[in-house]
C-alpha cells in the first residue's frame, strides 16, 4: 500500500498533502461512552478514515490509504451481537494507546500526524475500554487536537491542488471535512477547549457549502476532493446531525442531494449501486483496476455514503441504500471481506469501512450464516484474522494485508468495526 501519498497528507510538516481525514473525539467522561456515542464514533472513524488522498498517485494507491470509520449522528441506535472477541478489541485498544506520544500525538511515516491521531482517538473511545492507559491516551490526544485544530483544518492551495481537479482555491481554505471531524470531537468529548469551539466549527462548515448555482451545488467545499468527495460530504452531514441540526434542515437535505448523485447506475452488475468518490472527475465507467486508470465506484465511498444515509433516517429498503447493499454484496470476496475496488484483494481497512456502513443499515456482521457470511465466515471474523496475536511489541495491532506490519491506521479502523456498534440511524 502506498502510504506515503496518503500519510504525507496527515499533518506532516513540509509535505504537500494534508490528509483530509479525521478528527475528533475524546476526552473524557465515561458518561459519554454510551451506546449511541460509541455508534457515532464508529461512523466517524469510518469517514475519517484515511481518506483516499493521494494527489498524482494512481487510484489504486488511494485504495491502500483509504479507511477508517466515521460516525453518524442521529436519533436511534441499533446494536449487533457482541463482536468476534472482547479480547481482540481490548488488545487492539491497548496497542493504540501505546502508540500515543506524551504530547498526545500519534506518529506515522516518521512524524506526528493529525489524521492518525484523530483516528486513534476515535477508536479508543469507540472501544469503550476504561483501563488507565486508554483513558490517559484519550485525554492526551484530545488536548493535542484542541491545541492544533487550525493547522489540521486549514489547507494550502498546494494541498488542494493535489486533491481537486477543478476550482482549486488560490488561498488557504478550510477543509469542511476536517472541520466536520473537529465538530464531532467537540460534541462527543468533555474536553472544554474543543467544546468551546463548536459554534465556530458549525459556522465555518456552513460557510463552505456551495449554493444551487455553484459548480458542485450543495457540496461542502470550494472544490470536490476527487479521492474523498463522498467521505467529505458524509462526515459533515454526520457532524451537523450529531450536533443537533434536524435532518429536515435544508442544509442537510441539500447536501444529501449531492451525495446521492454520486451513485452509479446503468453500467454493469459490478458497478451499479456503488458510489464514486466524485462522479464528475471519477465517472462510473467500470474500467478494471489492471489498466492503472480505474475510475468508478469503490467499496469505501459506498460504505461512507451508507453511514450518512442511515444517519439521515433512510431505511435499507429504500432505493438508494438497497442498490448500495447490492453493490457491496456483489463485490464481497472470500472469506467475507472487501478490497477497495472490484477485484482487489481483501484488506483490513476496506473491510472495516464496509462493516461500519452495513452495521449502520442494520445488517449482521457477526453471523456465520446469511448473505454476508461467505463460506460460513462472518465479516467480523475475517477482520479479526488481520490482528497480531503474539506477545511481542506489536501485539494487538492490525495489519493492512498479509505480509505488512501492524500499524495504527489499520488498527484503529479494525478496533472501531470490532466494537460491534451500529451507527445511529
Amino acid at each position: 500500500m502506498v502510504l506515503a501519498t496518503c500519510l504525507a497528507s496527515t499533518g506532516f510538516s513540509g509535505l504537500s498533502l494534508l490528509l483530509l481525514s479525521l478528527v475528533l473525539i475524546a476526552g473524557g467522561a465515561l458518561a459519554l461512552r454510551s451506546a449511541k456515542l460509541r455508534a457515532s464514533l464508529m461512523a466517524i472513524a469510518l469517514i475519517g478514515g484515511l481518506l483516499t488522498l493521494g494527489a498524482a498517485t494512481a487510484r489504486p494507491a488511494a485504495a491502500a490509504c483509504s479507511a477508517s470509520l466515521l460516525p453518524t449522528a442521529a436519533t436511534s441506535t441499533t446494536t449487533t451481537a457482541p463482536p468476534v472477541s472482547s479480547t481482540a478489541l481490548s488488545a487492539g485498544a491497548a496497542y493504540l494507546a501505546s502508540e500515543v506520544n506524551a504530547d498526545g500525538s500519534v506518529n506515522s511515516q516518521g512524524g506526528a500526524s493529525y489524521g492518525v491521531t484523530v483516528q486513534t482517538l476515535i477508536a479508543l473511545v469507540a472501544s469503550n475500554d476504561t483501563s488507565s492507559p486508554v483513558e490517559a491516551a484519550i485525554s492526551r490526544s484530545a488536548s493535542y487536537l484542541a491545541a492544533n485544530w487550525n493547522s489540521y483544518a486549514l489547507l494550502s492551495p498546494s494541498t488542494w491542488a493535489g486533491l481537486c481537479v477543478t476550482d482549486v482555491p488560490s488561498v488557504d481554505t478550510y477543509s469542511a471535512m476536517n472541520l466536520g471531524y473537529l465538530l464531532l470531537a467537540a460534541v462527543t468529548t468533555n474536553n472544554p477547549a474543543l467544546n468551546a469551539l463548536k459554534t465556530t466549527f458549525v459556522a465555518d462548515i456552513e460557510a463552505t457549502q456551495q449554493t444551487s448555482s455553484g459548480s458542485n451545488p450543495y457540496y461542502f467545499g470550494a472544490c470536490v476532493n476527487q479521492y474523498a468527495g463522498v467521505q467529505s460530504q458524509s462526515v459533515v452531514v454526520d457532524a451537523l446531525l450529531l450536533n443537533g441540526m434536524p435532518a429536515s434542515n435544508s442544509i442537510l437535505t441539500n447536501a444529501v442531494t449531492w451525495l446521492v448523485a454520486q451513485q452509479c447506475s446503468g453500467v454493469d452488475a459490478g458497478v451499479n449501486g456503488g458510489f464514486s468518490s466524485d462522479i464528475i472527475d471519477n465517472p462510473c465507467t467500470g474500467v478494471t483496476p489492471s489498466t492503472g486508470n480505474y475510475v468508478g465506484p469503490d467499496t469505501n465511498s459506498t460504505g461512507y455514503a451508507l453511514l450518512a444515509l442511515a444517519a439521515m433516517g433512510e431505511p435499507s429498503s429504500s432505493a438508494v441504500p438497497a442498490a448500495a447493499l447490492g453493490y457491496l454484496q456483489t463485490n464481497e470476496t472470500s472469506p467475507s471481506g472487501w478490497g477497495y475496488y472490484n477485484g482487489n484483494a481483501v484488506d483490513s481497512n476496506s473491510t472495516g469501512v464496509v462493516i461500519s456502513g452495513l452495521l449502520a443499515m442494520g445488517q449482521s456482521m457477526s453471523a456465520s450464516t446469511g448473505i454476508w457470511a461467505v463460506g460460513g465466515v462472518s465479516p467480523l471474523a475475517t477482520l479479526a484474522t488481520f490482528q497480531v496475536i503474539d506477545s511481542g511489541a506489536n501485539s494487538g495491532g492490525f495489519f493492512y494485508q498479509a505480509g505488512s506490519l501492524p500499524d495504527p491506521i489499520s488498527t484503529y479502523v479494525a478496533v472501531v468495526a470490532l466494537s460491534g456498534q451500529a451507527v445511529p440511524s
